[in-house]
């Protein structure tokens, strides 16, 4: 893949530690990787960890936002003091070669990041009795446009109520949208063992998860899953600003289950990783949950393929109106989110924010 390739020559040109882990799959023909950036010291006291393409097809944003991070250490003088960045490229290689969301058993990743004690079953009341117009087994000769549907259910019940519905997660419907799996995701066991070889014992790590769809157009939000003190938020929203950080639930409309960010904040003792969902807006919730079903009834019956977008242009915009703008204006939020992120890491014990 040529975002592979670009992420693995600028690692290597940069002198950064790499590290291929393969991913086995069966319903690839292709060899798929997780690819591994370490640049720093190699047993740091902070971390900034930086990962892409968990939900498969926003990959290619979070990969571009990857290389602008050897663009910035380029133009700045960044010393690596018992620092270290560690850039986790395509977390879900499968559904970045495939433009997918999901794996290649369909699940969500973003769902299937369950705590211990948690059960990988269970669906929202409200998503059953919407499941035959997310996901139908087969597809309608004539049928009045989703999106309309859609419009309809939400004057009924409000936009929050059905985000919540659709969106939190579901367990009981393994060819649905928003399906979390049925155990542990390949990904999910990938992830734990080689985490520490990520963080390396460091005393604070700040975790940016790279995703694209949810938000407005172009702007960029960092979301968080685990309660955070008022003291704490205010010091990330004065690192980043206060019109970027939100709590996920108020910014959501919703609240997921099994997030990766709530998964990898509970590996940790209190106040050592702090994770943020940094979600960069492309279109509105109707028209990519319109996207996503019709993909998805595509790729589960070959009769669904004529109805099938390309799901790329709903996740990184390239040729539809408004791309180029887009583009621009995304690539400008993600340059200063990651000079930020990078302000903290080399403040470091100099700064109340290195205390979290």
């Amino acid at each position: 893949m040529e975002a592979r390739q670009r992420f693995l020559q600028r690692t290597e040109m940069f002198g950064a530690e790499v590290d291929s882990i393969r991913r086995a799959s069966a319903e690839s023909n292709s060899e798929l990787f997780t690819d591994v950036g370490y640049i720093g010291h190699p047993e740091p006291k902070r971390v900034l960890l930086i990962s892409s393409g968990l939900h498969g097809v926003e990959g290619f944003f979070g990969s571009a936002v990857q290389l602008l991070v050897f663009d910035l250490l380029e133009q700045q003088s960044i010393r690596f003091d018992k620092s270290a960045i560690v850039l986790v490229h395509a977390l879900n290689p499968f559904g970045f070669h495939n433009t997918r969301r999901v794996d290649e058993n369909n699940v969500d990743l973003n769902r299937n990041f369950l705590l211990p004690g948690e059960e990988y079953r269970g669906a929202p009341e409200a998503y059953r009795k919407l499941d035959p117009l997310l996901n139908p087994r087969t597809w309608p000769q004539q049928e009045i446009p989703f999106r309309w549907q859609a419009y309809w259910k939400v004057l009924r019940h409000g936009l929050p109520f059905l985000k919540q519905a659709i969106a939190a997660g579901q367990y009981d419907y393994p060819a649905g949208l928003f399906y979390g799996g049925g155990k542990p995701s390949a990904t999910l066991q990938m992830v734990e063992e080689q985490l520490s070889n990520w963080t390396r014992n460091a005393l604070n790590v700040l975790h940016l998860d790279l995703h694209t769809g949810l938000g407005k157009s172009g702007e960029c939000a960092l979301l968080f899953d685990e309660a955070m003190s008022n003291e704490e938020r205010g010091i990330w929203r004065g690192l980043f600003g206060e019109h970027v950080l939100h709590d996920s639930p108020n910014q959501r409309h919703y609240q997921a289950q099994g997030t990766f960010n709530r998964w990898l904040e509970r590996r940790y003792r209190p106040g050592q990783l702090t994770s943020f969902c940094a979600e960069f807006g492309t279109f509105g919730p109707i028209q990519i949950i319109e996207a996503l079903r019709a993909e998805n009834a595509a790729w589960h019956n070959a009769q669904h393929v004529e109805s099938s977008p390309r799901l790329s242009e709903f996740f990184c915009p390239q040729n539809s109106s408004g791309a180029e703008t887009w583009r621009s204006k995304v690539l400008v939020n993600a340059r200063k989110l990651l000079s930020q992120a990078v302000l903290w890491l080399q403040r470091g014990d100099r700064s109340k924010i290195n205390t979290l």
